[in-house]
């Protein structure tokens, strides 16, 4: 994927979009990898919660992560759940590692399946991935996502 051009979004136009809150902003509008990091005892967390989920106070700051990560786990579905994803599958469905924040994992897709094709196993557990975003505008509020996807590295 080229440093300028963004990859597509990875579900169908029609897919629903995260309802954004003031607690998950940072994570979906900025357009880098922000966790949400505990005032009180410097944990970091995902997903952005009203709570920390070490010692219960409710202050954060957001903490930029490098982007870099590796997959913790991956499965490919074969059988869409919901009929607008019948056009999708098969799809994947990756864990991520954060490689600056071993004790986070975040869910997303590895993008570039016209590239990578899911059955070619390589989108597998230990692959080093790094985070891409998608802008998409949200149609409810008119706010442009910067939703998070990963690629292959």
């Amino acid at each position: 994927m080229s440093e300028h051009s963004l990859p597509q979004r990875y579900f169908p136009a029609d897919w629903p979009l995260p309802q954004i809150t003031d607690v998950n902003r940072a994570f979906f509008t900025s357009g880098r990898l922000m966790l949400q990091r505990c005032r009180s005892c410097a944990q970091v967390q995902h997903p952005p919660h009203d709570i920390c989920h070490r010692c219960q106070a409710d202050a954060f700051d957001a903490v930029e992560a490098s982007g870099l990560g590796t997959v913790d786990n991956v499965t490919i579905v074969h059988h869409a759940g919901d009929p607008r994803l019948a056009g999708r599958v098969p799809y994947n469905v990756v864990i991520v590692t954060p490689d600056d924040h071993p004790d986070v994992r975040i869910v997303g897709n590895v993008v570039g399946a016209d590239t990578v094709p899911v059955e070619s196993g390589a989108i597998e557990i230990g692959a080093p991935v790094r985070c891409v975003f998608t802008e998409v505008p949200d149609p409810d509020t008119g706010e442009t996502l910067t939703l998070p996807q990963w690629e292959l590295r």
